[in-house]
């Protein structure tokens, strides 16, 4: 039987400067032209029902959190959907060092995993070489260290376990949203949001390989809403 017939236009289109470094590194990586490249990732993403995050067919048969850790990256519409009513579930909290989104409550990755400088410029949270330059900043900082004095910890070794559990109380979060839930399911949800899933971010974040410079600790005690 004959192929359908197939058809291609000629598209210029502009890209985010860090998916330009993205595109950039997959070339290197794999030899591909980056116009097959951006082809590829266009093409994932309309796959993926218009989200805009360039899954594959593995990444799509498994839980989010347990994505590649730049695809669950690449989906900034569904980050940016879910984590506002996460920070909301969680509350606003006291402390030196906190950061706070607009309505004043908790940026816990922010918090964290403030933005860093890099050669390319500022790296938040969500950039995908992130742990790159939280790594290298991690070794200026033990090479300056004086010789009497233990190396600052380490951000870049917990950031990616960290916004995997991110993700993971994202979809609880976004899976209680569905249309039917009970709302008694709802609260219980928020209750292992504000207790189970608060506990073992603060545990990541406050490993012996923890945040490199001075720790940003999230108190348990939390300001009225």
């Amino acid at each position: 039987m004959a192929r359908p017939a197939t058809t291609a236009q000629k598209i210029q289109i502009r890209i985010p400067a860090e998916m330009a470094e993205w595109v950039a590194a997959q070339k290197e990586t794999t030899g591909w032209p980056v116009a097959s490249i951006v082809a590829n990732l266009a093409i994932s993403g309309w796959k993926a029902n218009g989200t805009g995050a360039p899954v594959d067919e593995e990444a799509g048969r498994l839980p989010r959190e347990q994505w590649p850790l730049e695809t669950i990256l690449a989906d900034r519409a569904w980050l940016e959907k879910w984590y506002p009513q996460l920070r909301r579930i969680l509350g606003r909290k006291r402390g030196e060092g906190i950061v706070t989104d607009s309505e004043g409550y908790t940026d816990w990755m922010g918090t964290a995993f403030p933005p860093i400088q890099s050669e390319k410029g500022s790296r938040e949270w969500w950039s995908p070489d992130y742990g790159h330059w939280a790594r290298l900043s991690g070794d200026r900082l033990t090479e300056q260290s004086p010789a009497d004095h233990p190396p600052p910890r380490r951000r870049h070794l917990v950031w990616e376990p960290s916004v995997r559990h991110l993700v993971l109380g994202l979809s609880a979060v976004a899976a209680q949203a569905e249309p039917g839930r009970a709302a008694l399911a709802t609260l219980r949800m928020e209750s292992e949001i504000r207790t189970t899933w608060a506990a073992v971010f603060k545990e990541l974040i406050s490993s012996s390989d923890g945040v490199a410079g001075p720790t940003r600790k999230i108190d348990d005690d939390p300001v009225p809403r």
